[in-house]
């Protein structure tokens, strides 16, 4: 039986397992270089965990290789992050010595990300229940399908936690408001322990 997401959060894939991140990862696309650069441009998302929007600012100033992080200024929170250079992550800027992307327009991109799901395989079926006038509607869809720029965002948050990253280290790197008192006026974390814990947890990738 395939997923079924319903509630506040219907309609949205929740994110990636690492079987299906390793599959975009390794695919063969030489010969499909639209496809290939926005599948690096949706793993550079998802290897960040960055908004699609901040994405398209970050430029060779945000990169200090010599802490092995990138700092930016999150648009839609106006939080300072920093997110830890992992070794997927380094190996994938190895395409972009410059440190320059370009972006298509998330219309574009997200159309094309569900071309790429598709060709990885992700036909699975997910479930979305809503409610139409007091009735419970069932829709399915691959997943192919529900591919999109936020799904990235997502994936980083849930497998850094698989990954057995806590909700402190994330937020860290995200930019999310801390939520415990406990991580809001006790768990200090500097940056070097911040990149230190994730990039030995993104190891597993």
């Amino acid at each position: 039986m395939g997923e079924v997401l319903e509630g506040p959060s219907h309609g949205r894939l929740h994110g990636l397992t690492v079987d299906e991140i390793r599959k975009i990862r390794d695919i063969d696309l030489a010969d499909k270089p639209r496809l290939a650069r926005v599948r690096d441009l949706f793993l550079l998302q998802l290897f960040t965990g960055m908004r699609y929007g901040d994405i398209e600012r970050i430029g060779p100033r945000n990169f200090d290789d010599k802490e092995g992080l990138i700092r930016y200024t999150s648009e839609k929170s106006d939080t300072e992050c920093i997110v830890p250079i992992t070794r997927p992550l380094k190996k994938l800027l190895e395409r972009y010595p410059s440190r320059i992307f370009e972006f298509p327009s998330p219309v574009k991109m997200n159309a094309y990300l569900k071309e790429l799901g598709t060709l990885v395989g992700m036909t699975g079926n997910i479930t979305i229940a809503r409610y139409h006038n007091g009735e419970r509607v069932e829709e399915n869809l691959r997943r192919a399908d529900m591919l999109a720029t936020h799904v990235a965002r997502r994936s980083f948050s849930s497998t850094s936690v698989q990954f057995g990253l806590s909700e402190a280290v994330i937020s860290r790197v995200t930019g999310h408001s801390a939520k415990g008192v406990l991580q809001q006026h006790y768990i200090i974390l500097n940056d070097a322990a911040v990149r230190d814990m994730v990039c030995k947890a993104w190891e597993q990738l």
